[in-house]
């Protein structure tokens, strides 16, 4: 693999995980929302690569880390703030 290549592929796998994490901790089961085809309008990959695009890592990593429960709320930083609050509500 293309040094370039990997480095976009690990930084895509990390965001992945972000965004799986930040839904989790608010309630979201992001599985069960594809399989729902609740994300018809917002594709998966596009809500990772929104998540690429974030200033906020580290803030995100330690609001994630700091979750113990359910979250009333997503952050106000993060990209997929609405998309998720609205996969939340459905829940």
């Amino acid at each position: 693999m293309i040094p370039v290549q990997k480095q976009l592929a690990e930084k895509y796998e990390q965001h992945s995980e972000l965004m799986q994490s930040m839904a989790n901790s608010i309630g979201v089961d992001m599985g069960k929302a594809v399989l729902r085809d609740e994300l018809r309008f917002f594709p998966y990959r596009d809500l990772v690569f929104r998540c690429t695009r974030c200033t906020q890592v580290e803030a995100c990593k330690g609001w994630v880390a700091a979750q113990d429960g359910t979250a009333t709320q997503t952050p106000d930083y993060c990209r997929n703030k609405g998309i998720l609050d609205t996969l939340r509500s459905a829940v």
